[in-house]
């Protein structure tokens, strides 16, 4: 499943396997993909697409429960695992010199961080009969962020293996155990 918003419309595109043909997937996904500023919009069917976290919409799980309904028909079937790229704690800033560029860009990561959180809360709230099985939230991401975008193979395959140590560790938690440990954080 893929979910991108068209930039002249702002309307939110989502595809998936029976929208999609083969040859399409990679255009849809790095359409998906493309974060203003950093990657130009990527044209996908005569369409402009960015990334739907850019304008707004963290998660589109909503899509996702729904293409899964169409095939099992029964909420208690569907198992879902939530995989979350953001750090699980904000980084505690204290410098007093902190220019307002920074400020700026620190209210909108606490702000994403926090509007992630809460959707999340909200449609597990909202669709209580799922089976809420893996919630993986990175422990860690890298100083500076946008270090990610360099490419380093160093960089990357350590974000991997931490994603793996991330990942064991909420399987070895057993199912459902890591969602009270997400909900625990929340109060």
């Amino acid at each position: 499943m893929v979910g991108a918003t068209d930039v002249d419309t702002g309307e939110e595109l989502v595809y998936d396997f029976d929208d999609l043909h083969e040859d399409e997937y990679v255009d849809a996904i790095v359409g998906s993909a493309s974060v203003p500023v950093v990657f130009p919009f990527t044209k996908f069917r005569g369409r402009p697409l960015v990334d739907s976290l850019s304008t707004g919409w963290n998660v589109n799980m909503i899509s996702a429960i729904n293409k899964c309904m169409e095939i099992v028909g029964d909420p208690s079937k569907i198992e879902l695992d939530i995989i979350v790229m953001y750090n699980n704690r904000l980084s505690q800033e204290k410098d007093a010199n902190m220019t307002t560029i920074f400020q700026f860009l620190r209210a909108r990561e606490i702000k994403g961080y926090y509007g992630l959180m809460s959707d999340i809360a909200s449609f597990i709230r909202a669709n209580p009969g799922i089976k809420y099985r893996y919630f993986v939230q990175a422990t860690k991401v890298p100083e500076p962020e946008y270090d990610l975008l360099t490419f380093n193979r160093d960089l990357i395959d350590g974000m991997i293996t931490l994603g793996k140590s991330d990942a064991k560790e909420v399987i070895e938690m057993g199912p459902g155990k890591s969602f009270e440990r997400f909900f625990d954080s929340l109060s």
